[in-house]
């Protein structure tokens, strides 16, 4: 009897049977165990399935309520294809591109007109225009929608919005404002502090007078702009900023173009004519046009300036150390009483291109006071002359044509002159490389 006391003492798991202790082995109560585990899990993966279709079925209904879709019953997830959006947004989109497209051209021939062709035939380039794309299209539609809102009698009661619509009338008013001829133009050039050409009187401007500053104050780009904008190394505060500034040409490049600068001529002497109709201003404009010409030379790529590069952060005094030529802190501050604030020596100024305002120091020594004053008052009228009568519109209409279309009519004998013998061929023959090779990798495309 006293065998059957004893236990077994193999294995691990045990239980009683007869009152002997039986040891079961380790692996059948795994077994079980990672069995309970699984069941359990998968019980878990499930609620959470269902869980998540009734939330996107909830979902989806909130999203067709507020696009104008009746919601329907609450579902899992589809099985199949996505389903289409019929939104009225989604209709009209889709109804646009295929009013672009034209369908009877083949893509794998002529992709571009098969996806543009009918938009191309519904559009012509606007008289005076050289690029017009669907981007100028939804601009158009803005524009419109803008002046049908300035055109009418509802103002909403809000005082900016009626002071908006006045502009807007005075503005459109073409008959008053040509009637009035050149008189606005010619009181600015009275409240800046005249004009020496007009009157043939001596010239006695200078940087540092106040003549020159009051254009400034009035937003002339001469020679320098100064402006105030968001710190670049600390969007939480705004810092006074110097840059170049100051050419009538888009681009100090574009006074290498003989054809662009002798519009710009033209266009300086039609409107000065229209100011005074007996004046000889013929050397005078051949210096305002080769001073821009000298200041485009030393005006700083665009290529070349990096945001480390144009960020130079110095003290309004630091500015008259190294470019006295100009008394900063009083003609700043000039500018500043406007708005009753004052600048001290303190203050910090972002310059943009250290190096311009270096070489300007030689070129305005080297520069008459006259062509100065008449550099300065050009561009000071610049940005004025364009809103003027229709006269002043068509001079500058013609300018603006000038700039845009001659130097795309001019590329094929530019090519022809500039490029060597040879280059077209060397071109093409690399362009239809590049559109063999691209089409031999759509080709091996799955």
């Amino acid at each position: 009897m006293d065998d059957e006391k004893h236990d077994v003492i193999d294995g691990e798991g045990d239980s009683l049977l007869g009152g002997v202790r039986i040891r079961r082995p380790f692996k059948e109560v795994r077994t079980k165990f990672v069995t309970v585990i699984l069941v359990l899990l998968l019980v878990l993966c499930i609620a959470i399935i269902i869980a998540l279709a009734i939330g996107l079925g909830v979902e989806t209904e909130k999203i067709t309520s507020q696009e104008g879709i009746a919601p329907g019953p609450i579902h899992a997830i589809p099985v199949g294809p996505p389903l289409t959006c019929l939104t009225p947004s989604c209709i009209r989109l889709s109804s646009q591109i295929l009013a672009s497209m034209d369908a009877s051209v083949d893509p794998c021939t002529d992709f571009y007109n098969f996806s543009c062709g009918n938009w191309v035939k519904q559009h012509t380039v606007p008289q005076g225009e050289v690029l017009y794309d669907a981007l100028d299209t939804l601009n158009d539609a803005n524009v419109i929608a803008l002046q049908k809102i300035l055109e009418g009698s509802e103002d909403g009661g809000v005082e900016a919005v009626s002071k908006l619509k006045a502009l807007y009338r005075s503005c459109m008013d073409l008959t008053t404002i040509s009637s009035l001829g050149s008189a606005p133009l010619l009181q600015l050039i009275s409240d800046v502090g005249g004009w020496s050409l007009l009157d043939g009187s001596h010239s006695t401007f200078g940087i540092n007078g106040l003549t020159f500053w009051r254009q400034k104050m009035r937003s002339s780009p001469a020679l320098f702009s100064v402006s105030i904008a968001v710190d670049d190394k600390n969007s939480s505060q705004y810092s006074l900023v110097l840059a170049q500034s100051g050419l009538s040409l888009p681009t100090s490049s574009s006074y290498k173009d003989s054809t662009r600068v002798a519009a710009l001529q033209v266009l300086m002497s039609q409107v000065l004519t229209l100011i005074n109709s007996t004046l000889n201003a013929g050397q005078a404009i051949n210096d305002m046009v080769s001073f821009e010409a000298s200041l485009s030379s030393i005006f700083v790529p665009d290529d070349s300036q990096t945001p480390n590069l144009t960020y130079n952060v110095m003290t309004v005094e630091q500015l008259q150390v190294m470019w006295p030529y100009f008394d900063w802190l009083t003609s700043l501050n000039w500018t500043f009483n406007s708005i009753n604030s004052s600048i001290s020596p303190n203050q910090t100024v972002i310059v943009r291109q250290p190096s311009y305002f270096t070489n300007l120091t030689n070129l305005l020594n080297e520069t008459s006071n006259a062509t100065l004053e008449n550099y300065a008052m050009w561009q000071f009228i610049f940005q004025y002359f364009p809103y003027l009568g229709q006269d002043y519109l068509n001079a500058y209409g013609v300018y603006r044509v000038a700039q845009s279309i001659m130097p795309m009519a001019l590329a094929r004998p530019y090519t022809d002159s500039v490029l060597p013998a040879g280059s077209k061929e060397v071109v093409s023959e690399m362009a239809s490389s590049i559109v063999a090779a691209f089409k031999s990798q759509v080709g091996s495309l799955d």
